[in-house]
């Protein structure tokens, strides 16, 4: 009952919905020529703006009859517009149905579209032209032929002209032929762009007999027309007459000797290796880079044949051909590429070396390894190749290299080409390596792994930490296992990792470990940290204090504010105030106040004017009004005046904290312009300066 009531409601509120509409627009009439009477007045008005709207529904129209099946339609339509073409037709409406006779006309408006061409209204004329360029039926080429005799115009003419270019007509070519030779340079070069466009050997002959008499820009406009030609013809697949015209512009003197070159190495088939070979054989650097680019193009075989007679070029044609079989990265050229290596010129040893990169394997690593030991410009070359060599094999040759070298420096060496190569099989290696006896090599291994391992190497890399000279290396091997750990998405595993060997260790290697805890942060970790600051043992208590200075997060501001008040050595007393400094301001929960009190508190226990202005430069982070007048503060004293003007004038930069405290940062920064020996810096607290 309930719902038979509601579609009872429903209905009638349909019924009513309907009967509240205006009425709707009457039928438009499918009848063409009634269609147009009726928009006529609007095409046919002097307002622009009137005839906006008639134009756009007549030309919609007159797209749905360009569909199949309205043939007898679009007939009448263009019927009916060219019955409008007359004389007493406004301008501007003859060029909007000439535009449209141009989309949809056929054989049935020709005549009246031509007899346009001559109209004295310059734009009427040129819609015409364009109309009769694109119909598509033979009465139109003809009328546009029939109609160059007739005019004396020559940019009438050279119009006509370009408009069966696009109609690209074979009966055209006799008649834009006889163009060739008018007296008029532009309808001759107009004609011969025409014939460039048709493209067939009939136009391919009348250009090339023109050509031969033609001298100054027509002998140019020509030969690019002729060029145009013959890569039609080739698109056509007659490769024969392409490579004719091809052949003949590829001559000294002619302007359009190199794009011919390219015509000549494209249809040279199996020749084409000997003609490159022919063209770096000559002083002709423009004609080489054109020979060169087509090495990408050629077979196998021809690469084979440019490899077997590269010794028979000049030497800047072996450095060009060695360079590009490099690029080309074809094996087949790498008998050549390993021969040259031992060329008497230096140049084209370097060509070489460079080539190797894309056509080298796992077998010439050896002698690229001896190279780059030579050093100089050779010895850079080769380390670049090095690198840039990923045939199979590769890195395991290189690890192998590295593992059979007993030269300490070559072995770092290799170990940093591995890193840049992202070699992960050598991770097994480098943990090896991060336990030799030589520093430098220990140190690299230690980088290459911070970028190569995972998780499950993290072990093996705390041994090469243990293994570590206290200072610089062994902050390094720090970082490298803290980024393998921050790689790891489990934050649990992450310090589990580290811990788990941490456990296991004895007493002195803790002291070591403990540190990297530091670097990784984590709840846990903190624990095992406080528990070793809180300790007896030096040893242990100092590895906590570094810990707890490389900690990431602002978790532990507290705890360095207490070691800074409580640090019984002046050495740990400063790493903690410094460490303060830094993670004080660190993102977080914290707020800016609570950042600011930190900062005071560092400030009051700070002994030098070191940490002093390090607590400045971080109370810009500290983004408050209040944070700009701790800095003022310091305005009058000699030793932190600048740090303390810089931290003002980035502080008041912030828009959304100056603008509030407008007053206050006026006088802060009227004394920053006074007080600094900055002249830029003056001017940006001047800029800060508003009512």
């Amino acid at each position: 009952m309930n719902t038979r009531r509601l579609t009872i409601t429903a209905w009638f509120a349909l019924v009513a919905l309907v009967a509240a509409l205006p009425a709707a627009d009457p039928p438009t009439p499918s009848d063409p020529q009634q269609r147009l009477d009726e928009l006529w007045p609007g095409l046919t008005s002097e307002d622009l703006a009137a005839r906006r709207v008639p134009e756009q529904q007549w030309q919609d129209f007159c797209f749905d009859l360009s569909r199949p099946g309205r043939e007898a339609d679009r007939t009448a339509a263009c019927r009916a517009m060219a019955a409008k073409l007359a004389a007493d037709t406004p301008a501007p409406a003859r060029i909007w149905l000439l535009k449209q006779l141009q989309w949809i006309g056929g054989a049935e408006c020709v005549d009246t579209v031509a007899a346009q061409l001559d109209d004295d209204d310059a734009l009427v004329a040129d819609a015409a032209r364009r109309a009769l360029a694109e119909i598509p039926v033979p009465e139109a080429g003809a009328k546009l032929r029939s109609f160059l005799p007739s005019t004396q115009d020559a940019a009438k003419k050279a119009a006509v002209i370009a408009a069966l270019g696009v109609r690209a007509e074979e009966a055209s070519v006799p008649v834009l032929g006889d163009c060739l030779s008018d007296s008029d340079a532009q309808v001759a070069a107009a004609a011969a762009k025409a014939l460039g466009r048709i493209g067939t050997p009939a136009a391919a002959t009348q250009l090339a007999n023109a050509r031969s008499q033609a001298d100054g820009p027509l002998r140019l406009q020509i030969g690019d027309a002729c060029l145009r030609c013959a890569d039609r013809l080739l698109a056509a697949g007659q490769t024969a007459e392409a490579a004719a015209i091809y052949r003949e512009l590829n001559a000294p003197g002619e302007p359009a000797r190199l794009a011919a070159l390219k015509g000549v190495l494209r249809t040279a088939g199996d020749r084409a290796a000997a003609i490159v070979l022919d063209v770096l054989a000559k002083d002709d650097p423009a004609a080489h880079r054109v020979a060169i680019q087509h090495v990408h193009e050629l077979s196998g075989d021809a690469i084979r044949e440019l490899a077997s007679a590269w010794n028979k070029l000049p030497a800047e044609g072996q450095v060009r051909l060695l360079d590009a079989l490099g690029t080309r990265g074809d094996p087949a050229g790498l008998s050549a590429v390993s021969a040259a290596l031992d060329s008497d010129d230096t140049e084209v040893r370097i060509a070489a070396i460079r080539a190797l990169s894309g056509v080298g394997n796992a077998a010439i690593l050896p002698r690229l390894i001896d190279l780059m030991q030579a050093g100089g410009d050779a010895g850079n070359a080769a380390r670049t190749a090095i690198e840039a060599v990923w045939a199979e094999g590769a890195d395991e040759a290189l690890v192998d290299a590295m593992k059979r070298t007993d030269d300490p420096g070559r072995r770092a060496q290799l170990i940093e080409i591995l890193e840049r190569r992202r070699a992960a099989v050598a991770v097994s290696a480098l943990l090896q390596e991060s336990l030799h006896d030589d520093a430098n090599v220990r140190r690299r291994a230690m980088s290459a792994l911070g970028q190569l391992a995972g998780d499950e190497d993290v072990a093996g890399m705390l041994k090469g930490l243990i293994r570590s000279s206290e200072g610089g290396e062994r902050d390094e091997a720090e970082k490298a296992i803290a980024a393998v750990c921050a790689r790891i998405p489990d934050d649990t595993r992450r310090v589990d990792v580290v811990l788990a060997v941490y456990q296991n260790s004895s007493n002195a290697d803790r002291v070591i470990i403990l540190p990297v805890l530091g670097r990784i942060g984590s709840d846990r970790a903190l624990q095992t940290v406080r528990a070793a600051i809180a300790s007896s043992d030096a040893g242990e208590h100092d590895s906590g204090v570094r810990a707890i200075c490389n900690w990431p997060d602002a978790a532990v501001a507290e705890d360095l504010l207490k070691l800074a008040e409580t640090a019984p050595d002046e050495a740990n007393r400063i790493r903690a105030l410094r460490a303060l400094a830094r993670v004080a301001v660190l993102p977080g929960d914290r707020s800016e106040e609570n950042k600011l009190r930190l900062l005071e508190d560092g400030m009051r226990l700070a002994a030098r004017d070191e940490e002093r202005n390090l607590i400045l430069d971080r109370a810009r982070e500290a983004r408050t009004v209040e944070s700009a007048l701790f800095a003022a503060r310091f305005l009058d004293a000699p030793a932190l005046a600048e740090r303390a003007c810089r931290t003002i004038v980035e502080i008041a930069h912030r828009r959304e904290i100056r603008e509030p405290n407008q007053a206050a940062f006026n006088q802060l920064l009227e004394r920053v312009a006074r007080t600094t020996k900055d002249a830029n810096l003056a001017d940006r607290a001047k800029s800060y300066i508003s009512p």
